[in-house]
């Protein structure tokens, strides 16, 4: 079970197949090596992109999985509840979760929420690293936490049944979907700051956060962010978790 990965964008950017590509996941070998396998797959939006063409852009890498899931059935399924991931995992296919990486995706608009939760969108990291309408990403100079708008779009994000993702958010503003949530929230891909700082890692009070709202932290392979890739440092970063 993968929590985070960007295919579907450099699939939009490239014209390169979901089901076989030289990207580091493809729906061939996934299986292969993989199955039973579950992935979210995330529509990652740069910092550059804001407004209308970001909720443009973003909807339409949406619309285009929901054609490679047309195209590819005997390989993958868009799961949108537990028991749909149940039968497609169950039938050897690959149970494809949607997210959306970066709030720029709603441009502003509340709205956008429910057209999101209408393709099928699961989660969504509510910064990458720079600000947005939302808040403000673990690079940001500005030290705010979530905006009026972003703290809106928390508690409208739990009405359709969207997971609010930390991942890329800075400290202040995970404390404020911490204290917004009523329900779990996920960090998708991020790990420890005990084992290694960095500004993109969980402290040990933000990882016991997320784990008593119900929700849970995806490990992140990015060699920055590990201290070294390899599979030792992993192993640190999960056991340090498990610990707590």
């Amino acid at each position: 079970f993968d929590m985070h990965c960007d295919t579907l964008y450099e699939c939009f950017q490239t014209g390169a197949p979901l089901v076989d590509n030289r990207l580091h996941i493809d729906l061939t070998r996934g299986l292969r090596v993989a199955a039973p396998w579950a992935q979210v797959f995330a529509v990652w939006l740069p910092d550059t992109l804001r407004g209308k063409p970001a909720y443009e852009q973003c909807r339409e890498i949406l619309e285009q999985a929901h054609r490679e899931a047309e195209n590819n059935a005997g390989k993958m399924a868009v799961v949108r509840t537990a028991e749909d991931m149940r039968k497609t995992l169950s039938s050897g296919r690959c149970a494809a979760l949607l997210a959306v990486e970066g709030g720029a995706a709603l441009a502003g608009s509340l709205e956008h929420i429910r057209d999101l939760a209408a393709l099928d969108v699961k989660i969504l990291t509510l910064t990458w690293n720079g600000d947005n309408e939302l808040g403000c990403g673990c690079c940001s100079k500005t030290g705010t936490g979530l905006t009026p708008f972003g703290k809106c779009a928390v508690r409208e994000l739990e009405t359709y049944g969207i997971l609010p993702d930390v991942s890329h958010l800075n400290e202040r503003g995970f404390w404020d979907v911490a204290e917004l949530s009523g329900g779990p929230f996920i960090a998708s891909h991020s790990v420890s700051a005990a084992v290694h700082p960095n500004p993109r890692n969980l402290t040990d009070a933000q990882f016991a956060a997320v784990r008593d709202s119900g929700g849970v932290v995806g490990l992140n392979v990015c060699a920055a962010q590990l201290g070294e890739q390899s599979f030792s440092c992993i192993e640190r970063h999960l056991y340090h978790y498990l610990s707590l």
